[in-house]
């Protein structure tokens, strides 16, 4: 369910927010990375297109809504939902009829963001949710589990959604992919880092469009939930701020946008890609490489 908000006398930029859960905010009371960012850009309209489990493909069905609404900056995160390894079809089936209902559907498996303040109600959330985890990290490791979306279909939705937000002309600020933690969400790690390889080579095609690199930015686990996954309130304002960084010079001076061989170039250092390659900074997020690298920093 989209939601549009006008803020009459503002001059700041039209801001639209696509993406999933992670940018809809679960457990944030609403503040959310795309909104505060607006909200620090002073925007003068925002329209919201977020929603939990919400596809690329799905937010495709929004052309002409997004179109309407005329937006000068796009802040998006995609591709977490697709990059989701869940049982596989006959499992599934299996889980569907023996099963009880909270844990059907494809993340009826994953563990929960948050819990309940009340005690009791709490800790059965939680043994069910370690009991859901256990169960899926047998199914996944012995199956091999699925994505949710195949990366070919993904890459095709992302480069029709390019081409819209093309239409518009404005600038599109991607989130990038983060780390999964694959105690909670089996073999997601490795989904999500072919995920930012798709993400980066369709980006790199576009001038509009900036990659962020949220991978290194993120504090594991202080800014996220319960389940690893989505972020915290803590974990939003810290994207939003580097939104922030990479909007305002893309948009200073005379409004025009520098743009190099397709890329874009802005405040290298400052958690962006500088230009959105192949591939983010370092070491594929997931990978052995990657992990040694962030064991190391911490000692």
């Amino acid at each position: 369910m989209s939601s549009e908000l006008a803020y009459p006398g503002s001059v700041g930029p039209r801001v639209l927010i696509v993406g999933d859960s992670q940018i809809f905010g679960l457990g944030t009371n609403g503040r959310t990375l795309g909104k505060l960012a607006a909200d620090k850009l002073g925007a003068a309209a925002v329209l919201d297109v977020s929603g939990v489990s919400k596809t690329v493909a799905d937010t495709l069905a929004d052309a002409d809504q997004i179109r309407a609404f005329r937006p000068s900056v796009a802040v998006l995160c995609c591709g977490g939902t697709e990059s989701l390894v869940h049982a596989g079809p006959v499992v599934q089936r299996l889980i569907e009829r023996w099963a009880p209902p909270t844990w059907h559907g494809v993340n009826g498996l994953d563990p929960r963001p948050y819990y309940s303040r009340r005690l009791g109600r709490r800790i059965r959330q939680r043994i069910t949710s370690r009991l859901k985890v256990a169960v899926k990290r047998v199914v996944v490791h012995g199956t091999g589990g699925q994505r949710r979306i195949p990366v070919d279909e993904l890459r095709r939705d992302l480069q029709a959604l390019l081409a819209l937000l093309a239409e518009t002309g404005c600038l599109s600020v991607f989130v990038s992919m983060w780390e999964a933690d694959d105690r909670l969400f089996p073999r997601t790690g490795r989904a999500m880092a072919e995920t930012q390889t798709v993400l980066a080579q369709c980006i790199a095609e576009h001038s509009h469009a900036i990659l962020i690199d949220a991978w290194r930015a993120l504090d594991y686990w202080g800014d996220f939930q319960e389940d690893h996954l989505h972020f915290n309130e803590v974990g939003h304002r810290r994207i939003a701020g580097l939104v922030v960084q990479a909007v305002l010079p893309a948009t200073q001076a005379d409004g025009t946008r520098e743009r190099d061989s397709g890329a874009r170039t802005v405040l290298a250092g400052a958690g962006l890609t500088t230009p959105p390659g192949p591939h983010p900074p370092g070491p594929l997020p997931g990978s052995a490489a990657d992990r040694a690298d962030r064991r190391a920093d911490r000692v």
